[in-house]
């Protein structure tokens, strides 16, 4: 059976954290355009905030690792304890192998590497989220 993009993120609400302003708000644009409901984060903090407001609505966050203040693997712990089964995708500029293994192996639900193409990153949403 033959889904068509649109459909699949129709109800889909995914938490874009990036710090990087430029990013967070391309990001956000691109994948509300392509249906989704999309809320933004520029820190960690904002991050967890916006997820405890909205609890059981989201259905995945894409995760900024490397971000100041509190980074990404703070950040994704916290998020984990608030909710062990949420999806989480890293995105990242740079991360090594044991890195990436490490966190996978801590059930992390994927990598992404940036600068990645919002159909590289919106097929990724959708492996993650439909693969219970």
């Amino acid at each position: 059976m033959q889904v068509t993009g649109a459909k699949i993120n129709k109800n889909q609400t995914v938490l874009f954290v990036d710090d990087e302003e430029i990013v967070l708000d391309v990001g956000v644009k691109m994948l509300e355009k392509m249906g989704y409901t999309v809320f933004g984060a520029s820190d960690g903090k904002e991050a967890i905030e916006i997820y405890k407001k909205n609890q059981g609505k989201v259905d995945i966050i894409i995760l900024d690792f490397h971000m100041p203040q509190m980074d990404g693997e703070r950040v994704y712990e916290e998020l984990k304890r608030i909710d062990p089964d949420l999806k989480i995708l890293i995105s990242t500029g740079y991360i090594n192998n044991k890195q990436a293994a490490e966190l996978l192996k801590r059930g992390c639900d994927g990598i992404i590497q940036k600068p990645f193409k919002i159909e590289e990153l919106s097929g990724k949403i959708n492996k993650i989220t439909h693969h219970h």
